[in-house]
């Protein structure tokens, strides 16, 4: 054994001292080794995620973030399980989960839903009280050539026709052209438009006969053996089906006419319901009156009854197909917890440093329907002053928009992001 006390006595007792040959070898392997870990864990041992999506957003996976401004965008990681949360500017977040495996690439597009806004944007202005409340009537003062003194506007559902009662008289204007002809049906007649097309009811040998006015010619589509009582047409958006009414004492009677089929049948809903609409292809009414009042849609298909937490008829549209949205005084949200961002606190803080203090806010809600799911959605709460109620809701022709009667303030409600090319 070795005694650093005492005097080596042979080479094989004195402590090994590796040459500078073997120290720079084992540098050399030490090096060597760093570098594949390094290389392993930076550069090898990585899968890839590709995010795509609507320009500029940001993507932050863990406590990396970074700013896409090019996608698609591209990140390297270990191989496992990722929550990633895409954002962007106005939008909901986008949340997803993946799974990195080693040398692979998973691809993922962002699916940004804009978030509503809502403005007001100050007194109502239409060419006539009756137009359409959205583009291009909005911000119209008036119509060339319109006559005065009309007692009643009704528009196609383009809104480049319009059925104008004046005196004794009925005539149809023509927005693009600003121009007026007559046409030979009595002021009192029951007329409407389906499509851009007239539908009325004319009265013979007591009978009521449902026509549709094409060009010059007049074809029947249905008859009633007997003159109907009060009746209303309401001709549907897509053109193809007619809701005819009858008020008999404050009861009321529904027929419904297929004018593809060339069919009609009487409707198995309630004598009291009332105001009735379309909606796309469902038929809104109400029951009932004041706090008691329901509204609710049906299906002229199979005859299904869907009860709405509307507040009227009036204010409910359908924004795509089997799609309603209608206005209503409770929340109502079964699909997330928390969708519609609300605005009533940052109304009130502003209000607090004006000399017009709203002094109490009570608020609307704009709320999604799926008619085949039965899920509801708030999309935005709108808070009004005490008093104030919400009337006309009326969708743009591209669904983007909404617009609102709030007492004659025209409210507008964003509904998806609208990209625009130049300034």
């Amino acid at each position: 054994k070795y005694n650093p006390n005492m005097e080596p006595t042979s080479p094989s007792q004195l402590p090994h001292k590796p040459s500078r040959k073997q120290a720079i070898a084992f540098f050399i392997f030490t090096l060597i080794l760093a570098v594949g870990v390094v290389t392993w864990v930076f550069f090898v041992n990585k899968g890839t995620v590709s995010v795509d999506g609507a320009k500029p957003f940001n993507i932050k996976i863990g406590t990396t973030e970074i700013s896409c401004t090019s996608p698609p965008c591209s990140l390297r990681l270990a191989p496992r399980s990722y929550n990633v949360v895409l954002s962007k500017k106005g939008f909901y977040d986008d949340l997803k989960n993946i799974k990195i495996k080693l040398w692979g690439e998973e691809k993922i597009t962002a699916d940004f839903k804009f978030i509503p806004t809502y403005k007001e944007l100050g007194e109502i202005v239409l060419p006539v009280s009756d137009a359409p409340l959205r583009p291009p009537f909005l911000e119209r003062k008036k119509f060339e050539n319109f006559p005065k003194d009309v007692k009643q506007t009704k528009f196609s559902q383009s809104g480049d026709l319009a059925l104008i009662t004046l005196g004794k008289e009925l005539y149809i204007y023509y927005v693009a052209d600003r121009a007026v002809d007559t046409i030979d049906l009595k002021p009192e007649t029951a007329a409407d438009w389906l499509g851009d097309k007239i539908i009325y009811l004319e009265e013979s040998e007591q009978k009521h006969l449902l026509k549709l006015r094409d060009g010059k010619e007049n074809k029947l589509l249905a008859s009633f053996e007997r003159p109907l009582k009060n009746p209303t047409l309401f001709g549907s958006p897509d053109g193809k089906k007619i809701l005819l009414s009858e008020n008999s004492d404050e009861k009321y009677f529904y027929y419904i006419v297929d004018t593809e089929k060339r069919s009609r049948k009487r409707l198995e809903i309630s004598a009291s319901a009332h105001n009735p609409k379309w909606a796309g292809d469902y038929m809104i009414f109400e029951e009932g009156d004041g706090v008691a009042k329901k509204v609710f849609a049906f299906n002229p298909e199979d005859s299904k009854k869907i009860n709405l937490l509307a507040d009227s008829s009036e204010n409910v549209i359908e924004i795509k197909k089997d799609v309603l949205i209608f206005i209503s005084g409770e929340k109502r949200d079964s699909e997330m917890a928390n969708l519609g961002p609300s605005i009533s606190e940052a109304l009130e803080q502003a209000a607090k440093d004006t000399s017009s203090i709203i002094k109490k806010i009570s608020s609307w809600f704009v709320t999604e329907f799926n008619v085949q799911t039965g899920k509801s959605k708030m999309l935005i709460e709108i808070p009004t002053a005490e008093g104030k109620s919400l009337h006309r809701l009326t969708a743009d022709p591209n669904g983007k928009k909404l617009y609102l009667d709030m007492d004659g303030a025209l409210v507008e409600i964003t509904l998806e992001f609208q990209a625009y090319v130049g300034k």
